[in-house]
This record gives structure tokens, sequence and C-alpha cells, in this order.
């Protein structure tokens, strides 16, 4: 998901069996589709689409504003991706928006998912193949270790941070090998945590004769955890911890 994106942004339609027993498929619908098929009082499908329908009409300024700003929101019910189509739609940038994409992360809780029809993306013969990044809060730095696939000769490999859409930090190192190994300093330093949870957004590009080869986008964080004296410290700041879980 780190390089190419969560699932969601693959699936194309998803046929799934409902509460009620409702064989359907989901995917790509217009607007004038959804509320055509949207009845507040109607079958179970029905009510979805009037649901769906609501929730991008009457609710999507609510959405944009209290939905958290997430990397990674993996929680299910992706109605910020609902709404971002709607608003593209409305802007003439798409026809259509995903019903299908709604339901992808929510772990069989809105519908039992029985075929999925899925987009392929091509990756180049040579490649960044997996990316490690190991934040080191001390001293305001990010060690990148990155694996090249394919002939990797005469190649570059470019690593960019931000913060806030502001470049703190960037480097280029030639690639002899693989894996690739650096350290990326940052201007500036900002410690993630619970309540401040800032992340930095990296940028990994691989070329060749100054054409790109590759590209990769991620995500990184700075933080330190230790255990001193049986007490788990956060940044060097002891945090205590509820961490009950059981799943069977």
């Amino acid at each position: 998901s780190l390089q190419y994106g969560k699932t969601d942004a693959y699936v194309e339609a998803l046929e799934v069996v409902l509460a009620d027993g409702t064989v359907t498929t989901l995917g790509e619908v217009t607007m004038p589709e959804l509320r055509d098929g949207a009845d507040p009082g109607g079958s179970l499908e029905e009510r979805l689409y009037a649901a769906a329908l609501r929730v991008v009409e009457e609710e999507a300024a609510l959405v944009e504003s209290r939905y958290p700003s997430l990397k990674r929101n993996v929680s299910g019910y992706n109605l910020d991706a609902l709404v971002e189509e709607a608003r593209a739609v409305e802007a003439g940038e798409r026809e259509t928006v995903n019903l299908a994409r709604l339901v992808v992360g929510s772990e069989g809780t809105l519908a039992v998912v029985t075929e999925v029809e899925v987009s392929l993306e091509p990756v180049p013969e040579t490649r960044v193949d997996d990316l490690r990044l190991d934040p080191n809060l001390a001293d305001g730095s990010v060690h990148v270790t990155a694996h090249v696939a394919g002939d990797a000769r005469g190649t570059e490999l470019e690593a960019a941070a931000t913060l806030d859409g502001e470049r703190v930090g960037e480097t280029a190192v030639a690639v002899d090998g693989s894996p690739v190994q650096f350290t990326l300093a940052l201007d500036e330093v900002a410690a993630w945590t619970p309540e401040s949870p800032t992340l930095y957004d990296l940028d990994v590009t691989l070329r060749r004769d100054g054409d790109t080869v590759d590209a990769v986008e991620s995500y990184v964080g700075l933080r330190s955890v230790a255990v001193e004296d049986g007490v788990v410290l956060l940044n060097g700041e002891p945090r205590f911890q509820r961490l009950v879980l059981d799943q069977g």
C-alpha cells in the first residue's frame, strides 16, 4: 500500500450479498443512476443507494470537515472517498462515483463479497521493489533502504521529504547494487505523538539520464520507542498504555 496505494484504489466492482440475501453488483454509477436507485423506504439495496445519496447531497460538508486526515484509513466506510468523487463529478472531472470502494475495508460488516473486479497497474522492469524507512528522532533524519529490481546500471535514486507541503530535505545517490542505503537529513524536526501525529511525505524517484524510471510515494513519522525499568518511553517520555486486545 505504501508503494501503489490501498486496495480501494484498484477495486472497480464488487459482487456482494447484502444482509437480506440480495445479490447485487456495486461499482461505477452516475449521479442520475444513484438518484434513480435510491428509495429510503424500499429494498435494502435501494436504501443503500439512498444513504449514499444522502451523504453526497446533505452531509458532504460535514464529512469533509470532520473526517480524520489519515495516510491509511483502513477502517472501512470510505465516506471521504465517496464525497471526493461526487465533488469531482460536480466539477466535470469524472462522470461516476464508485459504490464498491465504499465497501472495501469494511471487513464484512456491510456486505459479503463474492466476486471482485480489479484494475492492474503495470510496473517497470527496473523499479523500486521495496522501501524501508527508519526514523531517527535524535538527529532529525530518516535512514532509507531501497531495493531496486531489474537493470539499475546508470541510475540514480532521489529522495525528497516534505512537511505540510514544504520541502524539508532532499538527497540523491548513485545506485551501485541493491539494496541502496542512505540517510536523509531533515531541516525541520517534528516528533510524532498520538496527540499530534505529524507525518512527513517522502517521494523516492529512480532516474536514468534525467528521465524517471520509477517513482514511489511514502510517508514517515519521527518517533523513538524504548523501555526502561519496565516503563514504555515514547520520544523519551513515559507513556501509559491500555493495550487489551482479544480477537479470539
